[in-house]
């Protein structure tokens, strides 16, 4: 189901809907995925007062409210009554998954997420990050079209403090047994050296993913990588690089439109980069096959960061795939 809020009367009515492009026609005949750095509290610093989110509960929670409602639709009148045009225009996304980074394991966040998410029949998968760092990444799936039947811990790099996590699923209502790989991670900023670090983590993550394939007796199993991998705001990208020609992982963006998006990230320092990144593997017979790849909210160009009026909820915009299912023979 989709969930389009409409202000009549200056009160707030639901509406059942469910978003997919023209190529899909079916619950079952796609998988829409969404990869999002949400900006966790505590990283973001307030324009205005220099102090961290995480000092102001009101607008922290306010902040996160407006972000699950461009997600899937979960939004609070009283906090939506000042809403940007981003929300006027644009549908919550409702994808099958959501992979979060900078998720913050903050009780009143992960409790306002996972209310959300469970309501409209979402399950959450979680793993923080090491030491003494307070976000990490978040998944939350459709469990009426996924079964999650596995997961595992692909990096934990004690000297970036980055995670990667690494989710099986079968697909439900296929008359043959179907089953595809999830990797959600958050590689580290490329700050002076930490370019090498950022190309040793990915590494970690390809050997670790090599390694779960061989012990589970799973080749040909399709995988789609996603995550904020943090790349360079220019110049070419070691990571990227790594991941297209050693690993043979294919961005969903470049197969769809030809070239990468001018910019899914503002950085601290004001640059715009390409960061966030939902890739696939190619298996002899691919069964999930890239349809649909683009930035939300759709209507904003994706080659220039929108103005503050137009968008912001995160220092992300969120990159959304759909893949067509192609049933295997049985």
């Amino acid at each position: 189901k989709k969930l389009q809020f409409c202000l009549q009367v200056g009160m707030l009515r639901f509406t059942t809907l469910r978003q997919f492009s023209s190529a899909s026609s079916d619950l079952f005949s796609s998988l829409v995925l969404v990869s999002f750095n949400v900006l966790a509290p505590c990283y973001k610093i307030n324009s205005t007062s220099r102090k961290l989110e995480s000092s102001n509960k009101k607008e922290y929670i306010k902040r996160n409210y407006n972000i699950l409602n461009h997600l899937i639709g979960h939004v609070d009148p009283e906090l939506s009554k000042n809403e940007n045009e981003t929300q006027k225009t644009d549908l919550p996304i409702n994808a099958d998954i959501f992979c979060l980074q900078e998720f913050w394991f903050n009780r009143s966040i992960k409790d306002l997420y996972n209310s959300a998410f469970n309501s409209r029949g979402y399950n959450g998968c979680f793993l923080q990050r090491s030491g003494t760092k307070q976000d990490g990444i978040a998944v939350y799936y459709n469990k009426k079209k996924l079964e999650l039947e596995d997961r595992e811990s692909l990096l934990s790099d004690y000297v970036g403090n980055r995670v990667a996590l690494l989710l099986k699923f079968r697909i439900r209502n296929l008359k043959k047994p179907t089953h595809f790989l999830l990797v959600a991670t958050h590689l580290t900023f490329p700050h002076y050296g930490a370019s090498v670090l950022r190309v040793r983590q990915i590494q970690t993550i390809m050997r670790s993913l090599k390694k779960y394939i061989e012990r589970c007796n799973l080749k040909g199993i399709q995988v789609i990588l996603c995550g904020d991998l943090n790349s360079p705001h220019d110049g070419v990208d070691q990571v990227t690089e790594y991941l297209s020609k050693r690993s043979k992982f294919n961005s969903t963006y470049v197969q769809i439109h030809g070239k990468e998006p001018g910019c899914t990230h503002l950085t601290h320092k004001k640059e715009v980069a390409t960061a966030d990144f939902i890739l696939t593997n190619t298996p002899e017979k691919q069964y999930l096959v890239p349809v649909e790849c683009y930035l939300y909210p759709r209507h904003l160009s994706a080659t220039r960061w929108p103005p503050i009026s137009k968008y912001s909820i995160s220092d992300h915009r969120p990159i959304v795939a759909e893949f067509k299912i192609v049933e295997q023979n049985t």
